[in-house]
Parts: C-alpha cells; sequence; structure tokens
C-alpha cells in the first residue's frame, strides 16, 4: 500500500470480522455492562460558547479503549441521526476504533435508542470498538415540555431494555432501517430548513478529543478507508522515523468513486477508475483547490507497496491523522 501524500492510499470494500456473535449475548447483558451503557441522561457539558450541549460516551463499545490504545490510532467522525448509517462501511472497512459525534434534539433521542438496539443485535462486531457522544442545542432546554408520550425528554434515562428492542431483520440494509425509524420524527429536513444550526467544528472536535490514542484520524462520516486502515495506519505510525517527529500530521489521497464504480482494491486499480472517468480526488468538481496542496498527481507516479510510506512531503493538510495533542484541525 502506497501513502498519499503523507499516509495511505484509497483501496477495498469488505466484511469485519466477528469476535463473536451479537446473538451470544443478550440486549440486557449488554446494557448492565460495566462499559458498555447507553446513558442519554447523563449529565451534559457546555461548549465554551454556551449554544450546545455534549455529552460525552453516552455509549461506549466494550473493546473501544483497548483497540485505541493498542492500535495507538482512533478515527473521528461526525454525524447527524439521518446521515449515521454511512458508519457501518466506514467500521467495517477501518477495523479499528472509531469515536462519533451525533447531533440529536429531542426529537431524534428515542430514535437513536431504538437504532443502537438494532445495532447491539445486529452490528456487535464493529459496534464494540465505537464509543458515541451526543451534542445537541442549548435552546433544546428552553423549549416548552410536551408529553412524554409524544416527546421524551432529552435527559430520560433508560430504565429498562424495552427502549432496545428492534423488529428489524438483521440482513436489511441500515439505510432503511432508519429511514424506517426516522418516520416517527418531523422530516430531518424541516431541522435545517428552519434554521437549526449543525456545529460541524464543534462536532468534530468532540469526537477527536473522545479519542484516547496518541494519533487521530478526521474523517467525514461518508468517507470509506481502504481495508484494515487501522492496523496498516498502527504499524506506520510505529516506525522510528515517525515516533520522531512530534509536530508531523499525515495526509490521506481521498477520492470520489462514480456510484456504479467497485470499491478499488489497490492503487492500480484506483488509478484505472481514474484514467476511465469513474474517480477523481475528492471536491474535485465542487472546489478543485480541497486537495490541491497534497499533490495527488505526484502521488499517483510513487510505485506502490505493500506498506504504508510516506509518498512526499506537503505544506498544507485536510484530512489528516496526528498526534490528538496536536491543534485541531478545521
Amino acid at each position: 500500500m502506497t501513502s498519499g501524500s503523507d499516509a495511505s492510499d484509497a483501496s477495498t470494500a469488505s466484511t469485519a470480522s466477528r469476535d463473536q456473535s451479537p446473538l451470544d449475548v443478550t440486549v440486557q447483558d449488554v446494557i448492565v455492562d460495566a462499559v458498555d451503557v447507553l446513558q442519554i441522561g447523563r449529565s451534559a457539558r457546555w461548549d465554551n460558547s454556551r449554544q450546545f450541549r455534549i455529552r460525552d460516551y453516552v455509549y461506549v463499545g466494550r473493546h473501544f479503549h483497548k483497540t485505541a490504545l493498542a492500535d495507538d490510532v482512533c478515527a473521528a467522525t461526525q454525524t447527524s441521526l439521518d446521515r449515521s448509517f454511512r458508519l457501518v462501511e466506514m467500521a467495517q472497512q477501518w477495523r479499528g476504533a472509531i469515536s462519533v459525534s451525533v447531533f440529536l434534539d429531542s426529537d431524534d433521542v428515542p430514535v437513536f435508542r431504538r437504532l443502537l438496539g438494532h445495532l447491539q443485535r445486529c452490528h456487535g462486531d464493529w459496534l464494540a470498538q465505537v464509543a458515541f457522544h451526543v451534542v445537541s442545542s442549548g435552546r433544546e432546554r428552553r423549549r416548552r415540555k410536551t408529553p412524554a408520550a409524544r416527546r421524551p425528554a432529552a435527559d430520560s434515562p433508560v430504565t429498562d431494555s424495552s427502549a432496545f428492542n428492534s423488529p428489524f431483520n438483521c440482513s436489511s440494509p441500515l439505510q432503511h432501517v432508519l429511514r424506517h425509524m426516522l418516520r416517527a420524527v418531523p422530516p430531518q429536513a424541516n431541522k435545517w430548513e428552519t434554521g437549526s444550526v449543525y456545529p460541524q467544528n464543534h462536532m468534530r472536535n468532540v469526537a477527536r478529543k473522545g479519542c484516547p490514542s496518541t494519533y487521530v484520524l478526521l474523517l467525514d462520516v461518508d468517507i470509506v478507508p481502504t481495508q484494515d486502515m487501522a492496523k496498516s495506519l498502527a504499524t506506520f505510525l510505529r516506525l522510528p522515523s515517525v515516533e520522531r517527529c512530534h509536530r508531523c500530521a499525515y495526509v490521506l489521497p481521498t477520492y470520489e468513486l462514480d456510484v456504479s464504480a467497485i470499491f478499488p482494491r489497490n492503487k492500480k486499480q484506483l488509478a484505472a477508475l481514474e484514467d476511465a472517468g469513474r474517480a477523481q480526488p475528492f471536491h474535485h468538481k465542487a472546489f478543485r483547490y480541497n486537495q490541491f496542496a497534497s499533490n495527488l498527481t505526484r502521488w499517483r507516479e510513487t510505485t506502490e507497496t505493500e506498506q504504508v510510506i510516506v509518498s512526499h512531503n506537503v505544506t498544507n493538510t485536510s484530512f489528516s491523522t496526528s498526534r490528538s495533542t496536536s491543534p485541531a484541525m478545521t
């Protein structure tokens, strides 16, 4: 595998390995586990502007911290509830710890609870390595409360496992499952059309700070890593030359694929797709300078290897892997 401006290239789709079937444990067993608890009702903290309330670690997969510390790298991403289905492909490809910040309002909370129940039942393999944090608008606390049957309060605690019951088939695509669940709440589009603010930078930083590892890979939720990228980056980041560089950030080459294209398994296949007009640098049409400094033309000329290597030096970064003590990148 070859590095892109300073880390790895885009590659292939796969399925996650399973430590155990999620059906081997009951939902109730998961809920009472000391490390694996949904705590929507836990105390929230304000952000510095006092516009948003943050609940850190509302759900922590039982292998999240162990995996993040073992690999010393953790992916951080942020999402609204309606886009959260995209976590499936990211998690199955990454196969490492992921810190996720989710933007919720009071209408979203019961859906989020139900979604987590479905994930525990059907996707327990990768969910065990994920931690969720919740960000909500501070205005939610000032809204008039409606009857609990119509709108459960965001601070209502989980009292039993009934909130996690899920009738959906595990073979159903998560996008279809989530779409069905969201029928119970006002359309998500209405939220943004009526002036609700999605605090992207706050969300990114909440997810980043939720990673206990030295290195953090910042990703948008619709970015799909290469297969087993967590382990590939972990090997790269343990190199003496990398460990000696305390102020380095490593940029990953990021591409968009045609919707009908098969996910490439290696750099050669990706280059072939680009030559055929079925792949292009991320946001190349929307804003061609988005990855201009990464010099992906030069990256394509670098010989592909089995390991992650540094292709060349750059002076600017967009998506990156960096030490968690480095300044936040937005």
